[in-house]
């Protein structure tokens, strides 16, 4: 393959002559952790069955797993941020009725 044929596969990067390396890669990072043997046990149980035993399903259940907890703790967040406004209060500006029969009068 020379530069010219190079040019026309839009995923791939020129690297050396004879080398050429796929752009469309998933970066993963590696997370150490500790925990409890039969907190181990039951996750990797479950796992088997929903997602089988092939390679990747516990990455992936992790993944699942970490993403469900980000979300749930940016809604808790969120939920908070808006409590806290309730609390300060809002303020609606002047009122322009002294008493609700005008409201029907206009």
């Amino acid at each position: 393959m020379n530069h010219v044929q190079l040019a026309k596969y839009s995923n791939y990067k020129y690297i050396t002559f004879k080398y050429i390396q796929n752009l469309n890669v998933i970066n993963m990072g590696t997370i150490t952790v500790n925990v409890k043997n039969d907190v181990e046990k039951e996750f990797r149980r479950i796992v088997g069955v929903v997602h089988g035993t092939k390679k990747g399903s516990l990455g992936e259940s992790i993944t699942e797993a970490m993403q469900k907890w980000i979300y749930e703790k940016k809604q808790e967040r969120i939920s908070e941020e808006a409590l806290k406004m309730l609390e300060h209060g809002f303020k609606f500006g002047k009122r322009l009725y002294k008493d609700r029969n005008e409201l029907y009068e206009r």
